[in-house]
């Protein structure tokens, strides 16, 4: 406390020669909160911020003026206003573990959700961020509860369900042994692509993200080809492209996330990276399953005798047209040779 003759002296100094703000931090410093809170509600947010609020916040005890406040109802929606203001100032100087103490104590829970999440975007630890995370959660609970609007019901719960996704990948990293999340694997904002978020997690393990890229891809609506394509060019780029034991198994896994109908889309990709490797070239080629995608593959390999026989064998004489013109292009003359006298000895029937 104050001593009372040294105090008042003080006091009478403070308030003469020097400024409200230099008043208000002499009363913060020797504990005299209520002095300074009456004081205070004379003045504009700005002082109050400078005199009260940061001073408190240096000294861990902005819980201090809260309890203050709840015990003196009187001059709540004053507090109120003045805290809300103060509120901006802290966001300007990046200070969002105090903006989200205040915001909670005014029971701004949705703005104490938002900053909530933003901490994540901090240099936080993996554990901080789930506990952020929580917070955040409960804010949005607490929002639900106390406005109960249909409307944004619908919005809220989505932003919940983006909280559980991200605490899915938080508790990744900490089985990882990672404890900082340095990277910044998060999914929240609009600007960060998913598709970086679900590439960071498969460098981690390209095994055990599988369930969470999962997650991402649904939550987002990513198509299965935006989603598993650059894994695969990933994986491929890892191994030696000749040795299959390598990268196959993992390949095999991929695809498994994948429906049959939208795997032979991303095994043309694959072999697009295995020209020249023949005989991992005809292992992937196997596991396709339309006939018009190895001609494909083959096409695009340099293969174009390969391709010539299996679109006689399937009778696609469309393909061999499409063919022949390939031909011309990769300077291929003897198979387009083969392509014209099939053409000819084959024509469409009227």
């Amino acid at each position: 406390g104050i001593n009372a003759e040294y105090g008042d002296e003080c006091v009478f100094y403070l308030s003469t020669y020097t400024t409200p703000v230099r008043l208000l931090q002499f009363f913060i410093r020797h504990n005299a909160i209520d002095r300074a809170a009456k004081l205070a509600l004379q003045h504009e947010y700005e002082v109050v911020n400078e005199g009260i609020i940061r001073p408190l916040i240096k000294t861990g005890r902005l819980s201090d003026l809260f309890d203050y406040i709840n015990s003196n109802r009187a001059k709540i929606q004053v507090w109120e206003r003045k805290l809300t203001d103060c509120c901006k100032l802290l966001s300007e100087v990046g200070d969002l573990t105090s903006v989200y103490s205040v915001q909670f104590f005014l029971r701004e829970y949705l703005n104490a959700a938002k900053t909530a999440i933003l901490m994540l975007r901090n240099e936080l630890s993996v554990k901080e961020q789930l506990k952020y995370l929580d917070k955040a959660e409960d804010c949005f609970k607490s929002f639900l509860e106390k406005e109960g609007d249909e409307k944004i019901m619908p919005e809220i719960n989505t932003r919940i369900s983006h909280i559980h996704l991200q605490r899915q990948i938080l508790e990744f990293l900490k089985s990882k042994q990672i404890k900082d999340n340095n990277n910044n694997i998060h999914i929240f904002s609009s600007k960060i692509d998913k598709t970086t978020v679900i590439m960071d997690l498969y460098k981690i393990d390209s095994m055990e993200c599988l369930p969470i890229i999962r997650a991402v891809r649904d939550t987002f609506s990513l198509n299965y080809i935006e989603t598993y394509q650059p894994l695969i060019n990933t994986l491929l780029k890892a191994q030696p492209p000749g040795n299959m034991a390598l990268w196959f198994p993992k390949l095999i896994k991929l695809l498994g996330e994948v429906p049959d109908t939208q795997t032979d889309e991303l095994l043309l990709g694959v072999c697009n990276d295995l020209k020249g490797e023949q005989k991992s070239f005809e292992r992937i080629l196997a596991i396709m399953k339309d006939d018009r995608t190895k001609i494909k593959a083959n096409i695009n390999a340099g293969y174009l005798r390969n391709a010539y026989i299996l679109a006689v064998n399937k009778k696609m004489r469309e393909e061999i047209v499409l063919l022949e013109k390939e031909c011309v292009k990769q300077g291929n003359t003897q198979v387009r040779e083969f392509c014209k006298k099939y053409l000819q000895h084959n024509k469409p029937s009227s």
